[in-house]
């Protein structure tokens, strides 16, 4: 169930990537497809009086932004497929991931700020992940065109679309919007995929900890099991091997008194014999208590 969970985290991520590596192949796509058009029709003065700038080389920015989010393709499998457990090389690859989408953004003209979405998409480390989610969210909220466009001149993409016929416009304003929207609601998607993962790891741990604690009471009622086979085991054997032999040693020493008068030199005789069951006695609970003692009393120093 967590790998299926996983998957779908992950297919969010890469749908993004796709998605942001479409819309800006297609900005600057259609940028320079449109200066090419107006540059054949000759509606340069026509164009160029209605605009407040335009970009420098619509064929260089082209070429740069391709090359650039290429980078961030490359940076993202790296990651992705390694998984890196060395957090200051994740770390160092977001900071060039993060760099690498604020070059594409502005080379865009801030037309497109959706990037930062994936920035956030792809943090992994739990450290950073707070770090990284407030540069991506400020750096998402500053790279709004309508604020940065009354400090700086920027080309405006609505100005490319309006150059062509109405019918034209309404195709390339619903594709522009269309991805603009696909790109938030599968961040929006991303991010409950990301909860219910986080949930049922959740919802993992507490059943292992139920499981743990199960084995844990199953264990106490074993080791209650061992120690009382363990006293039934010494009782027994105190019973079979000490009993016995004090019980032997009693019956001799009665007969002992019975013949002190008649034949002390068959006393005698047996008080011998009683001596040795009494060592062998002695022996025997000698190694009953040996074998009780903990091992670390044998095998470690008293330090």
């Amino acid at each position: 169930m967590g790998r299926k969970k996983e998957h779908y985290t992950d297919m969010f991520q890469w749908a993004m990537l796709v998605l942001n590596g479409v819309a800006v192949v297609f900005i600057c796509t259609f940028i320079y497809v449109t200066t090419n058009r107006i540059r054949a029709h000759y509606d340069a003065r026509d164009f160029l009086g209605g605009v407040m700038t335009i970009p420098d080389n619509p064929r260089t920015n082209l070429w740069l932004c391709l090359v650039m989010f290429g980078f961030l393709v490359v940076n993202f499998v790296f990651r992705h497929f390694l998984q890196m457990r060395n957090s200051k090389g994740s770390a160092a690859s977001l900071v060039a991931e993060l760099f690498i989408c604020v070059v594409i953004i502005y080379r865009l003209g801030f037309n497109y700020n959706g990037l930062f979405a994936n920035v956030i998409a792809y943090v992994k480390d739990s450290k950073a992940k707070m770090a990284f989610l407030l540069l991506a969210i400020v750096g998402y909220l500053l790279a709004d065109y309508e604020l940065l466009s009354i400090y700086m001149p920027l080309f405006n993409m609505s100005d490319y679309v309006s150059y062509y016929t109405f019918t034209a416009q309404q195709w390339l304003l619903c594709i522009w919007n269309t991805m603009i929207s696909l790109n938030i609601i599968l961040f929006v998607g991303y991010c409950f995929s990301v909860i219910n993962l986080q949930r049922g790891t959740i919802e993992e741990v507490n059943v292992l900890y139920h499981e743990l604690q199960n084995a844990n009471e199953q264990l106490s009622e074993y080791a209650d099991m061992a120690q009382t086979n363990e006293r039934n085991r010494i009782a027994r054997e105190i019973h079979d091997t000490l009993g016995h032999r004090l019980t032997g040693i009693i019956a001799g020493l009665d007969a002992c008194l019975a013949l002190a008068d008649v034949a002390p030199q068959e006393v005698k005789k047996q008080l011998g014999v009683l001596a040795d069951v009494s060592r062998e006695g002695i022996k025997e609970v000698r190694r009953s208590v040996s074998e009780l003692r903990p091992d670390a009393v044998e095998r470690l120093s008293l330090n």
